[in-house]
């Protein structure tokens, strides 16, 4: 697949989501502009369209989910490294029920979207939690950290 038509396909990707926001009432208050061009102080620091770093497309905020919980989405390849960045996903108490490894589907060395999948194993549950997505951040510097969050149920 060439470079031009995986562009074409993320920025489908992303005109696909805008248009099923707008399809479920005002665009506004969509979660999909919610999360993209005005994400909450746990998403993403984003500032500006061009500035999103990673769009979750699966679990939606909300949903319900269940073990194996297939993960995936787009990231900009500063998320990842060694093609890989971590998720875990916590209960409404903060603990960790399972952590995985997302990995990217194509080339990460690069400033553009890259897909990436990750199969996370959780024991069964009920209730609320959160599914955190972490940058990758070998150097442990604060400015290099970044989280994105997406509620789910159990």
């Amino acid at each position: 697949m060439s470079k031009r038509t995986k562009i074409f396909l993320a920025a489908l990707a992303l005109l696909l989501l805008a248009a099923a926001a707008l399809k479920l009432g005002d665009f506004k208050t969509s979660w999909f502009y919610q999360r993209v061009f005005n994400p909450s102080p746990s998403a993403s620091p984003t500032a500006s369209e061009a500035d999103i770093s990673i769009i979750v497309s699966f679990p939606e905020p909300n949903q319900a989910v269940s073990s194996p919980l297939m993960v995936s989405g787009i990231a900009r390849g500063g998320w990842f490294f060694e093609a890989e960045f971590p998720i875990k996903l916590l209960d409404a108490q903060g603990q960790t029920l399972g952590t995985a490894i997302a990995r990217a589907q194509d080339d990460w060395m690069t400033e553009n979207f890259v897909p990436f999948k990750a199969e996370l194993v959780f024991p069964k549950t009920s209730g609320q939690g959160t599914l955190t997505l972490e940058k990758s951040n070998p150097s442990d510097l604060p400015e290099n950290a970044g989280e994105f969050s997406v509620p789910v149920r159990f």
